[in-house]
């Protein structure tokens, strides 16, 4: 279920418990386990384990995935986030909302 946010600036890490720098061709690819947080704008995206690659911008979240941005929130079992799109796929007991909206998913 792929989800459209406009977002702006970066995706930045906030904090992970550890942190794991791996060198891959042409750039690196960041693990991160424990009490993961990124922030992207005014969207905060948190999770126990992640895998970011910095060259395609794409982040895969695994774990008590959330989303928070403004009044709208998300909870997933995973993720992928195309971070220079803007776009997240969630995967497994996906479950968005906000003040006027309710919808769940089992994928």
């Amino acid at each position: 279920m792929p989800i459209l946010l406009l977002s702006d600036d970066r995706l930045r890490l906030i904090h992970a418990d550890i942190l794991e720098n791996k060198p891959v061709k042409g750039g690196s690819v960041q693990e991160l386990k424990g009490d993961v947080l990124f922030k992207k704008g005014k969207m905060e995206l948190s999770c126990q384990k992640a895998i970011f690659n910095e060259t395609t911008g794409i982040a895969t979240m695994i774990g008590n995935t959330n989303v928070v941005k403004n009044d709208l929130h998300l909870t997933c079992d995973s993720l992928l986030f195309y971070s220079q799109e803007d776009i997240l796929k969630n995967f497994n007991n996906v479950h968005i909302w906000d003040n006027d909206y309710n919808l769940t998913a089992d994928s």
